[in-house]
């Protein structure tokens, strides 16, 4: 059956009699609500309208260093090849950005194929943080085996300040499971100084733990945000199901509607159904 368009002084209407997957994405002639007059829910793909209206992944490998904010990253390594940071938002979350830099500037961070994550917006900022291996702070190591000496089962998270060494400043969260292994290790702060072979001493449930540090455990965290712009956001096709009787709550530009069953479906400029 064909399409219907009524157009009226406050809304324009587009009535489709019978669609269902085989008859293709339907381009709405603005962008309108959907409503479903069956008795059976409906599944759609939907494009909303404005673009990003809904919370979307990162646009695939997309380029995020012209959305580098101030203040920039301060690097002391050198040279960072393609380094994958984990990246969240206010609401994004599960993206990777691979970050590049020479002379301590960062020349590229781009977003790599798989890893674009979901629930971003325009406007959102996502943050990361970059392991900078020419800092002098310790930002790795502290595990179970690194220690001398038996952690005490305690499954509260405490923050330790270690003491000894050249450096200052390192700040840990940990607590040990029941079966004396160190877990859920952060550095709230890596401090500054420290040195290959310094030896730290921390006392945990009144015992001391001591631990060497090796090349590997030395360096800086730094912080690198990102101010997503529309076109760092994908403009994708979402699964979509609306009850019968219900309707959309967000403008469409296009859907699809899935399955074998013909579904009538209305498209409104005005939400008034």
């Amino acid at each position: 059956m064909e399409s219907l368009l009524i157009i009226n002084k406050m809304s324009a209407y587009k009535s489709y009699p019978a669609l269902q997957l085989s008859s293709g994405e339907q381009v709405l002639p603005a962008p309108m609500f959907l409503h479903n007059d069956n008795t059976a829910a409906v599944n759609f793909t939907i494009k909303p309208s404005p673009p990003n209206e809904l919370l979307s992944p990162l646009a695939a490998t997309a380029n995020l260093l012209p959305a580098l904010m101030n203040p920039l990253p301060a690097l002391s390594q050198t040279t960072i090849t393609a380094q994958e940071v984990d990246l969240t938002g206010t609401t994004g979350r599960a993206a990777k950005v691979a970050i590049t830099a020479a002379s301590g500037v960062i020349t590229a961070a781009a977003v790599p194929a798989g890893d674009e994550g979901n629930s971003f917006a325009p406007g959102d900022i996502a943050s990361g943080i970059i392991r900078d291996e020419g800092g002098t702070g310790v930002f790795a190591g502290f595990d179970t085996a690194s220690v001398t000496g038996t952690p005490v089962e305690d499954s509260v998270l405490h923050t330790y300040i270690p003491t000894g060494g050249t450096g200052s400043g390192l700040r840990i969260i940990f607590n040990v499971s029941a079966l004396a292994a160190i877990q859920n290790v952060s550095y709230v702060n890596v401090g500054v100084g420290y040195e290959v072979g310094d030896v730290l001493t921390i006392k945990q449930a009144k015992q001391d733990l001591t631990w060497t540090l090796v090349a590997t455990d030395i360096g800086g965290l730094v912080p690198v945000r990102f101010l997503l712009t529309a076109d760092l956001v994908a403009n994708s096709t979402f699964p979509f199901t609306l009850n019968a009787g219900a309707t959309s709550p967000m403008r469409c530009a296009a859907f699809t509607v899935k399955g074998t069953t013909n579904r009538s479906i209305l498209g409104m400029t005005v939400k008034d159904v």
